[in-house]
């Protein structure tokens, strides 16, 4: 039973962004000269890509190999570059196995692992049905529901047999792969392995909303990340949540989607149904250990919908939850609640 709660008022948020999710700051006086700021940001695995890091001078340069090591596992894992390990994959003949990049089979491997914990919300074989569904692409259309029974007819993580050892990747049956739900989330991880690797004090890597976070903010204090408000404009909270390092990522059905006849059907697919999923949610904001992890929970909990969701996260306590819902309720899981502050009287708070 969910039980409503006060939370404390937070000072206004600072800066506007295009981001669901932006990093906030404030200001403290050091007794020390604080590290430099070092920023570079850029458009990169379809979406708006920032990393900061605080260092000294090896920082841009640092910076810049993230970005060459995102490049490299968007080259990989892209469904829409012909030459990538999924183009490959998704092209091979059935029960053919295919050689990849250790990368690659790292990535199936982790994304079988969630479809399983998720029972199937997750699922990385959805490819036909994004590409039926074709939203984002400005050539949107409602499928029939033949064209969504044919479909569903190739989505089954079981039907994927990876061998991490030789990193090859077998198809058993005509699914198409599509790791948009997660392979953001890794090269986050990638991204701040390198940074960490050399030496930067602290820094924050920004993927289109899923934010990675590592070692002292300028500060010496928590990150503090917003969670972005489905119903205004980019750089709108609904609160803050504080985490001194690991993950943030949001999915939600204000970020693509398409009317027809009056219908909205946003991006987020049920991999049982076809449909879009959970119209009873905005956007469900995952907060955990590694990017990965909170990339695909972010989708497969808004998979799940409200109930399931917060049952599912009562077996991981290492991860949190925030779910904002269609009728203005904000539900916080009650292992993060501490680190949230709210910042808006048009929703109700709860914790669960």
């Amino acid at each position: 039973m969910a039980r409503r709660i006060r939370f404390p008022r937070s000072r206004a948020l600072a800066a506007a962004a295009i981001l669901v999710v932006a990093i906030l700051s404030v200001a403290l006086v050091y007794r020390q000269r604080p590290p430099v700021l070092h920023v570079q940001s850029g458009f990169e695995m379809g979406t708006f890509v920032e990393i900061r890091a605080y260092g000294g001078k090896n920082a841009a340069d640092a910076i810049s190999r993230g970005f060459e090591r995102l490049r490299e596992i968007e080259r990989l894992m892209s469904t829409s570059i012909p030459e990538s390990d999924i183009a490959k994959l998704n092209t091979a003949q059935p029960r053919t196995p295919v050689q990849v990049h250790p990368d690659t089979a790292h990535v199936v491997s982790s994304a079988i692992a969630y479809a399983q914990k998720t029972g199937g919300a997750f699922d990385p074989t959805v490819g036909k049905l994004v590409e039926l569904w074709a939203i984002g692409s400005g050539n949107e259309t409602v499928p029939t529901s033949d064209e969504i029974r044919d479909a569903l007819l190739g989505v089954g993580y079981e039907n994927l047999v990876v061998d991490s050892k030789q990193s090859r990747i077998t198809r058993l049956t005509d699914l198409r792969l599509d790791l948009g739900a997660i392979a953001k989330g890794y090269a986050s991880d990638e991204i701040v392995e390198l940074l960490v690797a050399e030496n930067i004090s602290g820094g924050v890597v920004d993927l289109g909303g899923n934010i990675r976070v590592f070692g002292r903010n300028p500060l010496r204090k928590q990150w503090r990340i917003g969670i972005q408000d489905p119903f205004r404009p980019r750089g709108s909270y609904i609160g803050t949540v504080d985490i001194s390092s690991g993950a943030v990522a949001t999915s939600g059905d204000y970020e693509r989607y398409f009317v027809a006849d009056g219908v909205r059907y946003h991006h987020i697919l049920d991999p049982e149904s076809g449909y879009p999923a959970s119209p009873q949610l905005k956007s469900v904001t995952v907060v955990a250990e590694t990017g990965i992890e909170a990339d695909a929970l972010s989708t497969g909990l808004f998979v799940l919908g409200l109930d399931e969701m917060f049952d599912f996260i009562e077996n991981v306590p290492s991860v949190g939850v925030i779910a904002i819902t269609a009728d203005r309720r904000v539900i916080v899981s009650s292992g993060i609640a501490h680190a949230f502050v709210k910042a808006s009287e048009d929703f109700e708070y709860e914790i669960r």
